[in-house]
């Protein structure tokens, strides 16, 4: 005995809603010193001294010449047509990465410096306070920052550390040496795999 059912849907007059949207105009020059290092600083200075990074990461998401957010945009089919629903995002949802690449070839930096970033990384400031972060040759602005992650090797949780001494010794300017060959694990080696720092912006000083 065949059966039939009804369903019926409501069509009702959506009420329009005001936003309001600011516009942020950036300057067409960066405002960073060609070649200036970066600095962390942890508010417990007597334990964790102003850290100059040994060099600058080769790549840095979400950074001009000020932290860039982006709006988080989608588009919703309705009976009519298809509309574009936008959410706006400020500083404070940034998350910024930053990218020293390291494999068998090329050194990503010394494990000494690591090690710093290391100890930032699982001593966070007490509530409320933050580490500050000044990427100086990018702009002049100091950030407030929370470190969210630090990566050797490409995964969460695994530190692939090895602390390589270039043949030839740090002195004689040696090259990292190539799978096969003898290392040996000293407090001035090299991390051979790319490491990633991110961390989450809560905005300027």
């Amino acid at each position: 005995m065949p059966v039939s059912a009804t369903i019926s849907y409501p069509v009702v007059t959506g009420s329009p809603v005001s936003a309001t949207e600011g516009v942020t105009i950036f300057d067409s020059e960066s405002a960073g010193i060609r070649g200036a290092l970066r600095i962390l600083t942890h508010p417990d200075n007597s334990n964790f001294p102003s850290l100059t990074y040994w060099g600058n990461p080769k790549r840095t998401l979400n950074l001009d010449n000020d932290v860039l957010y982006v709006p988080e945009v989608n588009t919703v089919e309705t009976l009519g047509t298809t509309q574009v629903v936008r959410y706006e995002r400020g500083i404070d949802d940034v998350l910024v990465t930053e990218t020293w690449p390291g494999s068998d070839q090329e050194a990503a930096m010394p494990s000494s410096f690591f090690r710093n970033l290391y100890e930032l990384f699982i001593n966070p400031p007490d509530v409320g306070e933050f580490i500050t972060w000044q990427p100086r040759d990018r702009n002049a602005n100091v950030y407030n920052v929370a470190i969210v992650d630090l990566q050797v090797g490409g995964k969460r949780a695994e530190l692939d550390v090895l602390d390589l001494r270039p043949a030839g010794g740090l002195a004689q300017g040696g090259t990292i040496p190539l799978p096969g060959e003898t290392t040996e694990s000293v407090a001035t080696g090299y991390i051979d795999r790319e490491v990633k720092l991110i961390m989450k912006i809560f905005g300027k000083v």
